[in-house]
């Protein structure tokens, strides 16, 4: 697992994806993502996703809530990358 998670982590960064989705390494503690679980919370509020969605199919997904207070409002934003993966 943790060969994945290392392996996940380069992969995005060798896409630049933390700069192109607005994360900026230098706020977490290591001074870079060195694992997913260090960016879990923005994995969880759907936010991340729907960002990756929208670069990977270079579609602007509307109504994307970046700062979710609830967890229904983390389904919705993940509700809403999910119905473009559907399409």
């Amino acid at each position: 697992m943790r060969q994945l998670d290392c392996s996940l982590v380069e992969w995005m960064r060798s896409l630049n994806l933390f700069r192109k989705l607005g994360i900026k390494e230098e706020v977490f503690t290591t001074g870079r993502v060195d694992s997913i679980g260090e960016i879990e919370r923005e994995i969880r509020q759907g936010v991340l996703l729907c960002d990756f969605v929208s670069l990977v199919f270079n579609v602007k997904i509307t109504g994307v809530f970046r700062e979710p207070k609830t967890e229904n409002t983390c389904l919705a934003n993940i509700r809403k990358s999910l119905d473009v993966l559907r399409r």
